[in-house]
């Protein structure tokens, strides 16, 4: 009777052990194929002890296939995306560009010209009809031309010519008297025909003329004033 009453209660703690390692759901498999077979009865409590308490596995131990696989296909899928941008960059590379040419004609004509600058009047001042000697002056004018322009510089005969020409100026005073005068380039008289003096442009800079004038002496005229006017003519 008491040999009865032992195998019964270790029967149920042996039940008890078994449930209990069931629900908390370690090794369910193992436990199920014991009561199949009816071993679960005739194990011995340290054999359970060892099958419920074996330490779980280690997370991390081994590989998850599925993570070694997704991260192969983003490395594929990187490398293709790689590969796709540089063949991309190649063949979106512009041709080389095709060149038509043609030509046209620039042209200007250069036009001569001259100018006749910073004229000042000649002034002689008194004049003493009863000196020995000449009355003499001098005034400027300055030309300018484009190169090589210019040919020669007449001074005109005046208001107040004369038949001697353009070498007989005369200026025009009170009454019908006039007070005979010269024009001279140096000592050489500046007439308006062959007496020219020749000039040609040379720098580009406007150029200085100097004009002498003379009264000559012992003019028998009526006291006053006397005047007369040139024209500076430049032939280009």
């Amino acid at each position: 009777m008491t040999a009865m009453n032992a195998s019964r209660s270790t029967s149920t703690v042996l039940q008890l052990r078994l449930d209990k390692a069931c629900d908390s759901g370690q090794f369910s498999q193992a436990a199920g194929r014991s009561r199949e077979t009816g071993l679960s009865r005739r194990l011995p409590a340290l054999t359970l002890d060892r099958v419920v308490r074996r330490p779980p596995r280690r997370a991390g131990l081994r590989p998850d296939h599925r993570t070694l696989r997704s991260q192969g296909i983003r490395i594929m899928r990187t490398t293709v995306l790689s590969l796709s941008i540089a063949a991309g960059l190649i063949f979106a590379a512009p041709a080389a560009a095709q060149t038509a040419t043609g030509s046209f004609n620039v042209t200007a004509t250069v036009q001569a010209a001259c100018q006749v600058l910073n004229t000042n009047d000649l002034n002689f001042g008194l004049y003493d009809p009863l000196a020995a000697g000449a009355l003499t002056a001098s005034t400027t004018f300055q030309v300018r031309c484009t190169r090589n322009a210019g040919n020669f510089i007449a001074l005109s005969e005046g208001a107040n010519g004369n038949p001697v020409g353009c070498l007989g100026r005369a200026m025009n005073g009170p009454g019908a008297d006039d007070l005979a005068y010269d024009l001279l380039d140096g000592a050489t008289a500046w007439g308006c025909g062959a007496n020219q003096v020749n000039y040609t442009a040379a720098v580009n800079s406007p150029v200085t003329f100097t004009v002498n004038g003379s009264i000559p002496a012992g003019q028998f005229v009526e006291a006053g004033a006397y005047s007369d006017t040139i024209t500076i003519t430049v032939d280009f």
